[in-house]
């Protein structure tokens, strides 16, 4: 199978996690990494999956089609809620449920249907940002890891493996990034900042209005 992933990260120990799963899968499957799409690379690679991991381009409803809307994104919230920019940061200020999302890209901004979803129920205010990050991208493989057999079985198959859930019309939540840039200047320690902190923030926010 021909896969392509973007990413567009500095630090790729999480990158060459998600490459070894995949490989790890079938030594033959061929990944193609880029950190912006079009459709000629689509076409130019004859490619049959799109995996999206932290990257920052919006795909384009053609590059969905030419792929049958086998595009999937890795989105560190419980969507539907904190769509959008830093979800782990606004998880903790909106005091949130901490979880991480493989859903399907579609043409709006993170509201493709869910493929797998994981919470994580236990406290989390003692970690930092930064720790919140590493224990979600942890998670977030091992979600893929159970699910990528049958996603190629569905490309193969042409059949529904998966039971895909869509997102519900209750609790959505979008973060811009000028928002989020205006929030992050208010943490002196940025990612190192404790979870708890941030909840307070959230809260001393909530009161004044």
């Amino acid at each position: 199978m021909k896969i392509i992933i973007l990413n567009q990260q500095k630090n790729k120990f999480w990158l060459k996690k998600l490459v070894n799963i995949i490989k790890k899968n079938d030594p033959k499957n061929k990944i193609i990494h880029l950190e912006k799409i079009r459709e000629i690379d689509i076409i130019k690679n004859n490619c049959e999956l799109l995996i999206s991991f932290h990257n920052g381009q919006i795909i384009k409803p053609k590059i969905i089609n030419l792929l049958k809307g086998y595009c999937i994104n890795f989105h560190n919230s419980l969507l539907p809620k904190n769509r959008g920019w830093a979800p782990i940061l606004w998880t903790a200020y909106n005091n949130n449920q901490f979880a991480t999302t493989i859903h399907k890209i579609s043409d709006g901004l993170d509201t493709g249907d869910i493929c797998a979803q994981k919470i994580i129920k236990k406290s989390l205010k003692k970690y930092s940002l930064e720790d919140v990050y590493h224990l979600l991208e942890k998670e977030s493989l091992i979600l893929f890891k159970k699910i990528f057999y049958k996603i190629k079985r569905e490309i193969i198959t042409k059949k529904k493996v998966i039971k895909y859930k869509k997102q519900s019309i209750k609790g959505i939540s979008y973060n811009n990034k000028s928002d989020t840039k205006t929030l992050m200047n208010k943490l002196p320690l940025g990612y190192n900042t404790k979870i708890n902190e941030i909840n307070l923030l959230g809260l001393k926010n909530q009161l004044k209005k």
